[in-house]
């Protein structure tokens, strides 16, 4: 996972698909918090389900971004907060331009 003055852009780390790009134009917040895979999403990988979708490799810390259509996109990764923190920063200077 990358975050920089794009975006947010994953992918799995061995496999080149699904690769989701999502501007700092389509951030509305972005939080760390701990996801259940099973519970919440129905399992690992790259997973839809109604109002949100995510890149679920584990359960555990994950970012989860809400997008400014109101749908979420979570990311299962180590130190979330300080993605999500970057994330939020750089969308609140991109919305100032």
């Amino acid at each position: 996972m990358t975050v920089d003055r794009h975006g947010l852009t994953t992918r799995p780390t061995v496999l080149p698909w699904p690769r989701v790009r999502i501007p700092l134009a389509d951030v509305d917040r972005a939080v760390s918090r701990e996801v259940k895979a099973l519970s919440e999403y129905g399992g690992w990988g790259y997973r839809v389900r109604p109002g949100r979708s995510g890149l679920i490799l584990r359960s555990g810390e994950a970012i989860v971004v809400r997008r400014t259509g109101g749908r979420e996109f979570a990311v299962t990764v180590a130190d979330s907060a300080t993605a999500a923190a970057l994330l939020n920063t750089l969308a609140e200077r991109a919305a100032v331009r």
